[in-house]
């Protein structure tokens, strides 16, 4: 065989093994995209079947401090509870960092705060929240913008002279009532 004609050989074999490992690694891409997905899917449909039956949910989040019970208490106080001891207003999303933060931990906490808000938006059936929220003002201004044009937010506020929260007011699709 000619030396040129089995240089040709050679090389076809090389990108013989070459093709076999982009095709090995695609495959082992292609797995972790499955399983990531699978793993979206299932909390998705976990989050649907919290479907609440009022339309109503409760969302407490502390940076810096600790609403959850406050608001557990809240809710169970002012709308009672299910014959199976469950809120009736259930508290879907309890978010709790405490400790002081520089800019940049803050910033990381608002796309946390971000992305488990969108996970709640793809609920359906919601028609309320209830929003608790303790902690800094920056971190308030962000939820307001997260929550735009999603649907009436009941915000309530911590009174401390009385230690209980109180509401606030609403922020609707265009406007904030309740000022």
């Amino acid at each position: 065989m000619p030396d040129w004609l089995e240089c040709i050989a050679n090389l076809g074999r090389s990108f013989d093994w070459l093709l076999n490992l982009i095709a090995i690694a695609a495959y082992i891409g292609s797995l972790g995209l499955l399983l990531r997905e699978w793993l979206r899917y299932r909390r998705l449909s976990r989050l649907k079947a919290l479907q609440p039956s009022g339309g109503a949910i409760g969302v407490a989040i502390g940076v810096g401090m600790s609403v959850t019970e406050d608001a557990r208490h809240f809710l169970q106080e002012t709308f009672g509870t299910n014959p199976d001891g469950t809120l009736k207003v259930p508290l879907l999303l309890s978010y709790s960092e405490p400790g002081y933060f520089t800019r940049a931990q803050m910033i990381g906490i608002i796309r946390e705060i971000r992305n488990k808000l969108r996970e709640l938006m793809v609920i359906g059936g919601v028609t309320e929240v209830h929003l608790f929220y303790g902690g800094p003002l920056a971190v308030a201004a962000a939820l307001g913008a997260i929550a735009d044009n999603w649907v009436p937010v009941k915000w309530y506020a911590h009174n401390k002279s009385t230690g209980k929260y109180e509401y606030m007011f609403t922020l609707d699709v265009e406007t904030v009532k309740g000022i």
